[in-house]
């Protein structure tokens, strides 16, 4: 279960294929600006702070979401990854999706 903000989960994989179907079409000219990279090279992990920029497709508005990406390494190939965004900021999304649906 994955909790998205205004007491609503997701459970399973359909729920989260909904979620991202929804989000298709919702944002235009979205630009990444990495921040920082840290590596561990003994646990064979990176940690990725970041930003995007987006403008909601149906406002015009621009939006901000702050992240923080970590990925895990074996033999070179990324075997796990995590990625958590800004409560504030998924709340932000979380409205910008609910304005189209």
């Amino acid at each position: 279960m994955v909790e998205y903000g205004h007491g609503r989960d997701i459970r399973g994989k359909d729920q989260l294929r909904s979620m991202f179907e929804r989000t298709q079409g919702l944002f235009a000219n979205i630009v990444y600006d990495i921040r920082s990279i840290h590596i561990d090279i003994d646990t064979q992990t990176a940690i990725v702070e970041a930003k995007s920029s987006r403008t909601l497709m149906s406002t015009g508005e621009k939006m901000t979401i702050r992240y923080v990406f970590i990925y895990r390494f074996a033999r070179d190939l990324i075997v796990e990854t995590h990625e958590y965004i800004h409560p504030l900021d998924a709340q932000s999304a979380m409205k910008a999706m609910e304005m189209v649906s």
